[in-house]
């Protein structure tokens, strides 16, 4: 809610008070014989004062601080302007709408309520169908001076420039109907229609000024040529290209201002013979205060987008970093749990061969011992055997010889006896 308020009231109280002022250049550029051309411009000037006024009015405390800054609303010469610009032409200014935007404030406590929305639509809509119906009339008198049905002290190409902004701001409150705000379009876009309105600003201002007038002469066409340099190098730029010609743009609006700026205050002391209507020169002017902030707000939201960009990249690539950072650490921590567990494994497997290596060690020596054992007892058995047999021999032996001796006493006693007998 809040937005659309702000952004409607500003968008408002710039091109109502732009479109009211085109309104009175139809109306003071007419021949008299031109009634109803005159009195449809009256019609419309007096309805965009009106609605200016009612805007105004409920525009206290809700406009940004920069945009009153900018002097694109009013400026310190508007005042002085419409009264001198009244005198010469006759035709009423109601300059009490100007004192009151003089005084418009920001950032005072507003509330941003309900009827407070539902009275910003309503201006908006009544100013669609206004400026519709501007756009149906300046169509029509371009129509008729380019095909010499009419004169008019109107430059065809001033007609069709004015025509160019009214359907801008036609655009700008549709899109607001339908969105609730206004978008950020490319600057692109943005550059080339001012770059062309600040162009032909300067070709109307060399138009209109009196012969004699050579160094102003010489310094509007100047700025002329450079606007048109600008406004093909932003047509040949694409969106993400612009921000390279929007320092240079800001410079050379500056330096119309400076020069519109001059030429305002030359008018209205007449100190510059010309047939610029005060009011003209300081519409001008605004409208160049009116670009510049938009170039300076573009050019800090591009630098604004750099910044965020480079943060994101740097956080990107910090991240990644971060990512490779435990990545590798993973990996060696994956290859300490590999070369670890290698360790453990080969370990395993050492311990385990030197338990297999001792097993084995173990059971060969328990066999040696076993087979030591066994030898020591068949040795044994057979010393044992071998005394047994031994002793058996000898007890056989012995018997043998005890049995022989035994029998050679019996054959010599036989002997004897016999011998005897």
């Amino acid at each position: 809610m809040g937005n659309y308020i702000v952004v409607s009231l500003e968008l408002n109280l710039f091109f109502l008070r732009i479109m009211k002022e085109h309104s009175l250049f139809l109306e003071s550029g007419f021949l008299v014989k031109e009634e109803s051309l005159i009195k449809r411009s009256q019609w419309f000037r007096e309805q965009f004062e009106d609605l200016l006024e009612e805007t105004t009015r409920i525009s206290g405390g809700a406009v940004g601080q920069s945009v009153l800054d900018s002097h694109e609303i009013v400026t310190c010469y508007t005042k002085s302007a419409e009264e001198k610009t009244s005198r010469l032409t006759g035709i009423p200014i109601d300059s009490k709408i100007t004192i009151a935007q003089t005084e418009l404030q920001s950032g005072c406590g507003v509330r941003f309520s309900r009827p407070m929305q539902m009275a910003v639509k309503r201006i908006n809509q009544r100013a669609f169908r206004l400026v519709r119906g501007l756009i149906e009339l300046k169509a029509d008198v371009l129509c008729a001076i380019r095909s010499c049905a009419i004169f008019a002290f109107q430059y065809p190409l001033l007609v069709e420039h004015i025509l160019r902004e009214a359907r801008l701001y036609g655009s700008f409150l549709m899109e607001l109907e339908r969105r609730g705000t206004i978008s950020r379009t490319c600057m692109r876009n943005t550059e080339i229609f001012w770059n062309q309105i600040m162009m032909e600003h300067a070709w109307f201002i060399r138009g209109l000024l009196d012969p004699c007038e050579k160094d102003l002469f010489a310094a509007a066409d100047k700025l002329g040529e450079q606007f048109s340099c600008l406004l093909e190098e932003a047509k040949e730029k694409e969106c993400a290209q612009i921000g390279v010609l929007t320092p240079r743009t800001i410079e050379q609006t500056k330096r119309i201002q400076e020069f519109k700026e001059a030429g305002t205050k030359g008018i209205l002391k007449c100190e510059i013979q010309s047939m610029i209507l005060p009011l003209l020169a300081d519409h001008v002017l605004r409208e160049a205060n009116h670009y510049l902030r938009i170039l300076q707000e573009g050019s800090e939201r591009q630098q604004s987008r750099i910044f965020e960009t480079e943060n994101r990249r740097r956080q990107r690539e910090n991240c990644e970093m971060e990512n490779r950072g435990c990545a590798r650490e993973n990996c060696e921590m994956e290859n300490r749990g590999c070369v670890r567990e290698n360790c453990e494994m080969e370990n395993q497997g050492c311990a385990r061969e030197n338990c297999e290596m001792e097993d084995r060690g173990c059971v060969r020596e328990n066999c040696e011992m076993e087979d030591r054992e066994c030898a020591r007892e068949n040795c044994e058995m057979e010393d044992r055997g071998c005394v047994r047999e031994n002793c058996e021999m000898e007890d056989r032996g012995c018997h043998i010889e005890v049995c022989e001796t035994e029998n050679a006493e019996c054959q010599r006693e036989t002997h004897k006896t016999e011998n005897e007998g």
